[in-house]
């Protein structure tokens, strides 16, 4: 006997339950994706900024910790220069004379110089020590004034006291 044409035709296989739809972008999706990106990646980034922020708090911290134990060494005398290179022994890692946000590497810390040289015990606890400063390089004192007026982690700035505190200020705040 004779089967008729259509009998002889492969048969596709089956479907599975799984594939039977195909998923493809859309535009709709490809709009939600970019609203989740711009609603979340100015949290992300900010976390950088409190990283550095840290670590920059930090390093001021552990440079006043060195000031405090080498006035134990010189008679509670104030370095009257070059206040890196009297504190280098006292440091355990020397990046902490660097700022984390400057790329070069170069310092971006300053001495009160309005105290250099001067006998600690004189000196009020509460008196500015170390600040953040615009000027690059290590040994720099300065005038207080000169302090940045935005740190360069967000809007605050690192200070230290005599008695060995940091903070990160605001621009208002004046130590």
């Amino acid at each position: 006997m004779n089967q008729p044409s259509s009998y002889l035709r492969p048969v596709p296989p089956p479907r599975s339950p799984h594939t039977s739809h195909t998923f493809g972008l859309t535009a709709l999706g490809i709009l939600f994706v970019l609203l989740i990106v711009a609603v979340f990646d100015p949290m992300f980034s900010q976390g950088s900024h409190c990283g550095r922020d840290t670590s920059c708090l930090s390093n001021i911290k552990q440079l006043s910790v060195s000031m405090l134990i080498y006035l134990s060494d010189s008679d509670d005398r104030l370095p009257a220069k070059n206040w890196c290179t009297a504190t280098y022994e006292y440091v355990k890692n020397p990046d902490v004379y660097n700022c984390p946000a400057i790329k070069e590497k170069k310092g971006g810390y300053a001495m009160n110089k309005f105290i250099a040289g001067a006998d600690a015990n004189k000196l009020p606890p509460n008196t500015l020590l170390l600040f953040e400063t615009a000027k690059p390089g290590l040994n720099v004192m300065q005038e207080p004034r000169r302090m940045l007026t935005i740190g360069r982690h967000g809007i605050k700035r690192a200070i230290a006291y005599l008695d060995s505190r940091a903070k990160a200020i605001k621009p208002q705040e004046q130590p």
